[in-house]
Formats: C-alpha cells, structure tokens, sequence
C-alpha cells in the first residue's frame, strides 16, 4: 500500500505538536517538519476541518491538538488523507475468490492495527526536533 506524502506530512505534524504543550506556531511547524509553510497550512487546515487540531488566534496564536493527543490513532489521518483506502470497493470476493478473500481478511486486520496505533505511543520518548 501505498502512503501519500500529505498523509506522512500530516502525521508528522500531529507528532511534532504532541511534543509541545499548548499552541504550536505554522513558523515552528514548518521548522520543524521540513515543509514549506503553504503546504503547512493546507494540511492543518485539513486536521483542523477534521476535528484533529484547533486554530487559536491572535498574537500568540497557532494550533494545539483540540483532544488529548493519546486518543488520536493512525487509523484517523489515514482514514482522513487516505479515504479511498477506507473503501472496501474491489475487496469484495466473488463467491469462492480465494485470492480476493485473503485480501479482505488483509484489509480488515490492516485497519484493526491502523486503530490501535495511537500517536502518542508511535512518538513516546522523542523530542518534538526528532519527530521525522
């Protein structure tokens, strides 16, 4: 399977704030992630639609993680950045498809592992300059 790079940006990002308490700037994000800043927008933008992160204005503002960050997984950036991923369109075994059948059960046991991979235990341990 193959993993967008927005998708890896996206995670990477989540990693870095999860590093930081409180509100974590574009400026330090780009900084520390290794992206340019357009592209930094765009994918909190996509988290913050998501529900995944909060905009918070003003002079000090920035974004923070809007829930405790030990309940974001893997499963919700990829279901997120990756929806054709969550399709199960072309998994589907035809009635005595062996071959699609162990691709469906794959699929299934892929998605259970997404789930129970949280960010914070993929980063416990790392400081926010070394979540790449």
């Amino acid at each position: 399977m193959r993993i967008k790079a927005t998708t890896v940006y996206a995670v990477r990002i989540l990693g870095f704030m999860m590093r930081r308490p409180g509100v974590t700037t574009v400026s330090e994000l780009v900084r520390g992630v290794g992206i340019t800043h357009q592209y930094c927008i765009k994918i909190l933008n996509e988290l913050r639609h998501a529900g995944l992160v909060v905009s918070e204005q003003g002079c000090k503002g920035g974004f923070r993680l809007a829930a405790e960050d030990g309940i974001i997984t893997l499963y919700d950036v990829v279901a997120l950045f990756e929806p054709e991923k969550q399709s199960e369109k072309g998994w589907k075994a035809a009635e005595g498809d062996l071959f699609h059948s162990h691709l469906l059960k794959i699929w299934e046991e892929s998605v259970e592992r997404l789930k129970g991979l949280k960010l914070k235990e993929i980063y416990a341990g790392c400081s926010a300059e070394k979540t790449l």
